[in-house]
């Protein structure tokens, strides 16, 4: 936890609206199109929709590579027909890779540094995306989220797949961060039976167990099941504290009729671990120290005092129901909440005393508190006329969160960072010199319609447009002088065009937008304007048929304007006119590109610049953002003979230099880490394997925020597995 690493919380929302109003609305539409659609049926031929019980985009899966995706476009379209970047990391890239937290899944895609608190694990919201943030996603609806130090979690066993758009996505989810969005896709009901038990164990006493069972309930095959259960229990790698969770993850899915299907899904997550991020000055581990380099397995906090508890419920459903052979109506409800109670020890930064050097502590107490409420229309239909197809899709997305950040910060005894005496904290000793107690409210309503028109037989033209309504208010229980109400307008637009060529390479063009409410207002009490983001993108991509692999690239220049920064007039206030530009390269190749050799690379070079601020920003890069990254992992399976089913996988992850304070004058050094996996699979029943993470042990700094908030790296790991299905 850190007072200056803070997330908006999750984004805003309409003027006096209701679930009701927005359920009375879908209604209307869906009443209304079908007609529309029924008039014009003398000039027009209506290709049918596919009819499916599976939430859309989870099929056409093939090893590494996903041949269709949601995230793109909300809607059922291949991959290279999407006019902007997007990864799938498929379930069994997962299994293959093995990633302790589910953000870890994503370390050989481009354009993303998983790591920036080290190997933390109190969240799986610690990222960004081309320099700039990311929003995250659970089954297309998003996650609350709030102060990094109690985002979202969510349990790789949970995952069967993780879809990464990159880039400005407001035209389809809203108010959003620019970098992108994460959707994690969980573990769906299945009509086959799924009977999986999974064990793990490795370093740092790592113990974890899975169960995964799923099917049909009855005869009729109308009504199908999942469960997934995940327990860990685990020793932090510096902490002296114990690091155990359990999930509990039930979903039903009923075929109410040929055209209707209701999938429900519920949750519970409980944690009980500790902080395990240490925020350390920059000398010792980025710059040299007369007193030599800190210990990785420095412990910063305070064994008395810290806890670290979570607890996350979420229930919801998606509905599907197609109106006739043209049009579908789907609706995506979800409540989900998190709350912990955080109480933990860290660094503001080191001064020297002469003889060593001594750590500024603070003592952090709160209790965050957020929930969600998400509700998400849509109305998708098809319309061809010669040779030209539209698809396309309307949709009415309400949103609203609450956020309560009560918390205290006091003074904690210095600690000798080469000789450290951990004094108790005690909480009658402690007077706390900073104190808050604040609610935020945030209500977004927004409607949006795309259009994805193919044409000619080679050219794939998308548009979309979106208009929302968002109001943010906040409550300061401790001084009311500080409350506001914000009430934000936003358009969003985005227009792509693709080439879809005989063999598969499809070059595109593409440029989109994003807003962002934020709080706050000038000197003269006008309150902030939403933060606005722009980006051109020129790629292609690569995926004959009949291939197992596919190929991408993308040129991208990404703009955010309305920034704050430093007002020249009154340094004690701020203005809208700073800018941060991102542009850069990403390349990745993914698939079997030789008989049984498995693949996935990525390269990407990202120049993220302050183009305009009032303080020693301007023209600096952003701190924890690599200017390089480039990873390569590869995977051979035997196929026949005595080692049928034996595979042996290696990866290098390269991670470049990053800047550790806004003027630039201090760097984090490039490093370079080695992974390896090998599994076996007996027969239809039995799956082992041993996975290794950073195999050489290396010692390395992953990000530093700022001088004072610098984080080491995990070191090796290597945890063993069993797999058992029947």
């Amino acid at each position: 936890m850190h007072p200056t690493h803070k997330a908006p919380l999750a984004r805003s929302s309409l003027c006096n609206r209701t679930l009701l109003g927005a359920g009375t609305l879908s209604a209307s539409l869906m009443l209304s199109w079908p007609v529309m659609a029924a008039d014009t049926t003398a000039a027009m031929e209506l290709p049918a929709l596919p009819v499916s019980a599976e939430r859309i985009g989870d099929d056409n899966v093939d090893g590494y590579v996903a041949r269709e995706s949601s995230a793109g476009s909300k809607t059922d379209t291949p991959v290279d027909e999407v006019p902007q970047s997007i990864s799938v990391i498929t379930r069994e890239q997962i299994e293959d890779q093995a990633p302790l937290r589910a953000v870890d899944a994503l370390r050989y895609t481009p354009g993303i540094a998983p790591e920036v608190y080290g190997g933390s694990m109190r969240s799986d919201t610690y990222t960004g995306s081309r320099g700039l943030g990311l929003d995250f996603y659970v089954n297309d609806l998003p996650v609350p989220q709030g102060k990094n130090y109690s985002g979202w979690a969510i349990d790789a066993y949970l995952i069967e797949r993780a879809e990464y758009l990159r880039g400005p996505a407001s035209v389809l989810y809203g108010q959003a961060t620019p970098g992108g969005v994460l959707n994690y896709v969980t573990k769906q009901p299945s009509f086959q039976d799924i009977h999986e038990i999974h064990v793990e164990y490795g370093t740092d006493d790592w113990k974890k167990i899975g169960l995964d069972l799923g099917g049909a309930i009855n005869d009729r095959d109308d009504l199908a099941y999942r469960l997934v259960i995940s327990g860990l229990d685990a020793d932090q790698s510096v902490d002296p504290f114990d690091n155990q969770r359990l999930t509990i993850a039930p979903s039903l899915t009923w075929l109410i009729d040929d055209d209707t299907s209701l999938t429900l899904e519920a949750g519970y997550y409980d944690e009980d671990s500790s902080n395990n991020a240490h925020f350390l000055p920059s000398v010792g581990t980025v710059v040299d120290s007369p007193y030599g380099e800190l210990d990785t397995d420095l412990f910063t906090g305070s064994e008395d005092f810290e806890t670290y508890k979570k607890k996350q419920y979420w229930l919801g459903y998606r509905f599907s129901h197609d109106l006739n052979d043209q049009w579908q109506f789907r609706q995506n409800l979800r409540y989900a909440r998190t709350q912990s109670t955080i109480r933990n020890v860290y660094g503001m930064g080191a001064f020297d005393t002469g003889t060593t050097l001594a750590l500024a502590r603070i003592a952090a107490d709160t209790k965050p508190d957020y929930e969600r409420y998400s509700l998400d229309n849509q109305l998708e239909g098809s319309l061809q006329q010669g040779n030209t197809e539209h698809r396309l899709l309307l949709g009415l997305n309400y949103e609203q969160a609450t956020n309560d950040d009560p918390l205290q910060y006091a003074q904690a005894p210095y600690l000798d960072l080469y000789s450290p005496t951990y004094l108790p904290v005690v909480d009658n000793l402690l007077t706390p010199w900073f104190e808050e107690d604040v609610t935020q409210k945030l209500t977004q309503v927004g409607i949006y319609a795309q259009d994805q028109i193919t044409f000619a037989e080679r050219w794939a033209l998308t548009l979309g447009g979106r208009y929302d309504w968002a109001k943010t208010e906040q409550i300061d229980h401790l001084n009311s002088a500080n409350n506001s109400v914000q009430h934000d307008r936003a358009f969003s637009g985005r227009a792509g065009l693709v080439y879809l060529s005989d063999i598969g390479l499809n070059p595109y063009l593409s440029y989109s937008e994003s807003f962002e409410p934020q709080l706050g207002a000038d000197a003269d009490g006008n309150a902030f304007e939403p933060s606005e983001a722009k980006q051109y993108e020129l790629g292609v991509k690569y995926a004959p048929d009949q291939s197992h692999w596919e190929l991408a690239a993308a040129l991208f220049d990404l703009r955010k304007s309305n920034v704050p920064t430093t007002d020249p007039n009154d340094p004690s206030e701020e203005v809208l006119t700073g800018e941060v530009r991102s542009r850069g390269v990403e390349l990745s190749a993914v698939g079997e590109v030789l008989p049984n050799l498995t693949v996935q690379a990525a390269y990407t070079y990202q120049d993220v610049v302050n183009t305009k601020a009032n303080d020693d920003s301007l023209d600096n890069h952003p701190t924890a953002v690599p200017e390089r990254m480039a990873s390569l992992w590869g995977k051979y399976t035997v196929r026949g003979g005595t080692l049928d089913g034996l595979g042996i996988a290696l990866g290098v992850r390269h991670i470049g230099e990053s800047q550790a304070n806004t003027e630039n004058s201090v760097q984090v050094p490039a490093f370079t880490l080695l992974d390896a996996g090998l599994s076996y699979r007996v027969n239809n029943n039995w799956r082992l394997a041993l996975n290794g993470t950073n195999l050489a042990d290396k010692e390395y700094v992953s990000a530093c925020s700022s001088e004072s908030a610098c984080f080491w790296g995990p070191g090796r790991r290597i945890v063993g597995s069993l797999t058992y299905n029947w």
